[in-house]
């Protein structure tokens, strides 16, 4: 019987042009450009941005990388990725593009050659690494990032980073920044920005009484500036009762307990 591994065709998963691109949305954005000096600290080396849903991750990122001068990739990571024959096939195919524009045919299959010999500056971007489990696509990873050219960006965007033993070395050279939750919460200022921009005018009290409830979590915030502007319709929801109301707890209970293994929604049930 033979291997379904070695007789699959990673070809087949490299996937529609979606896989390829950069999120798009349709909310107006609150730019938090005071993290952007993260991102150009980070060329010659790796960035990761990693949070929790509703956290703006993809959406700071894609705007990072519209306003990047270098080549821009980006791949959509997916679980078929932990196949690191469909990974590494991926990678193979953005790099040589990066290299010389040609088709994958001419690609060199040693991804650290690849990977080292770009001389052309860019920046990678591989988001939802929390689908990358295997220690096979780990390695994949540690390749890119040690042969990484002093010009170029590794931009890791997900909600968790599984085996990342090699960040510890790689924090040396060719260094790793982090940018976590508590960097991509919202300040008060922005909690203000991003109600004002909805249509809401929050007095103090009612700014004071949503940082207490959401800590800045985006989703979170945006969810209630929806039902403070929907008072106008005798919607009427106390400011500081606006964290358990439904548009919030169906969230959580789709994109934070949703996205659990059925073992660990148990475990927590």
């Amino acid at each position: 019987m033979s291997d379904p591994v070695a007789t699959r065709d990673p070809t087949r998963f490299v996937g529609p042009p979606a896989r390829l691109s950069a999120p798009s949305t349709r909310s107006r954005l609150i730019e938090r450009t005071r993290l952007d000096d993260r991102f150009s600290a980070a060329t010659g080396g790796v960035i990761r941005v990693l949070a929790p849903g509703g956290y703006g991750k993809s959406a700071l990122v894609a705007r990072w990388a519209a306003q990047d001068n270098r080549v821009v990739r980006w791949l959509n990571l997916e679980a078929i990725d932990n196949d690191p024959l469909v990974l590494s096939h991926a990678i193979e195919q953005i790099v040589a593009s990066l290299r010389t524009g040609a088709s994958d045919s001419q690609a060199d299959p040693d991804i650290a050659r690849m990977v080292a010999s770009c001389t052309e500056p860019f920046v990678l971007v591989l988001d939802d690494i929390h689908h990358l489990e295997s220690e096979a696509s780990a390695t994949l990873l540690s390749q890119v990032t040690a042969n990484l050219a002093p010009s170029s960006t590794l931009v890791l965007v997900g909600r968790a980073h599984h085996h990342a033993k090699a960040i510890a070395r790689f924090r040396l050279d060719p260094g790793v920044i982090d940018v976590v939750t508590d960097d991509l919460a919202f300040n008060l200022a922005e909690t203000e920005q991003l109600l004002t921009a909805m249509g809401v005018d929050p007095d103090i009290d009612a700014l004071s009484d949503l940082t207490d409830q959401f800590e800045g979590w985006p989703a979170g915030l945006r969810l209630a500036g929806l039902v403070m502007t929907s008072r106008r319709s005798g919607f009427e929801v106390p400011a500081n009762r606006l964290g358990s109301i439904e548009y919030v707890s169906d969230y959580v209970a789709e994109e934070w307990f949703g996205a659990l293994k059925a073992a660990d929604q148990h475990l927590l049930i």
